[in-house]
């Protein structure tokens, strides 16, 4: 247990999400004393977040295919197709464009007042709030965005994404599902193993592909002392 929390807190340390997202939520308490029922703070605001998320998600396509690039030379163009398909990326690009154009249409509606012409002043208040909680998810996302870009481009997240990939189109043939249990002609017989193992012996299966990170080493030998 001791090593699975040392293991946990070490990822969090090297991640980039964690104390971005700290920091990110103070300001959102701190922002939370003030207030805005004008219709030039509401078209100021969503001027800004307009114009501020068009420029991000520019940066996320430059990161993107930075990215590409460089799996393309590091592992081979026919690997490219995995950082096309990633689900993730494509829901960060899709949540910028989203609320920047959320935002235009909102200010279409703010109106400032008009007393000559007998207008008067509206502020869509549900809408504003609305785009504020979409910016503040956008800003989340953009977290998110360069920890996972920085996470794709290690050898072992490759890795496994194929060996993903692989599994999946094997499932896909029924006439495969059990062959692996059949010996091949050739092979090398299995080695021998001790008298009594088979009745004692108990198979464990991993639930998920992967690789050792680390080994409880105390818990082991306590394991095994208590079972002789």
């Amino acid at each position: 247990m001791r090593t699975r929390l040392l293991g946990w807190l070490d990822r969090l340390h090297s991640s980039y999400w964690f104390l971005p997202s700290l920091m990110a939520l103070g300001a959102l308490l701190l922002s939370a004393l003030g207030g805005m029922n004008r219709p030039d703070g509401a078209r100021a605001l969503l001027s800004t977040v307009a114009g501020s998320l068009i420029t991000v998600a520019g940066v996320v396509f430059s990161m993107t295919l930075v990215g590409l690039s460089l799996a393309s030379q590091q592992f081979g163009p026919r690997l490219v197709g995995n950082f096309m398909r990633d689900r993730g990326n494509q829901l960060v690009l899709g949540t910028f464009v989203g609320t920047f154009l959320y935002c235009l249409m909102v200010l279409r509606t703010v109106r400032s007042a008009d007393v000559p012409a007998g207008v008067a002043a509206f502020v869509p208040h549900i809408s504003v709030a609305v785009a504020l909680a979409m910016t503040l998810v956008s800003l989340f996302v953009l977290i998110y965005f360069i920890h996972h870009t920085a996470e794709s481009i290690q050898v072992s997240y490759v890795l496994a994404r194929v060996g993903r990939a692989l599994t999946q189109q094997l499932l896909a043939f029924p006439e495969a599902t059990g062959r692996g249990e059949e010996a091949e002609p050739g092979n090398a017989p299995p080695p021998e193993l001790p008298e009594g193992f088979s009745e004692g012996a108990v198979t464990v299966r991993a639930q998920r592909a992967g690789y050792v990170q680390a080994i409880d080493v105390p818990s082991l030998v306590a394991l095994a002392r208590e079972h002789d």
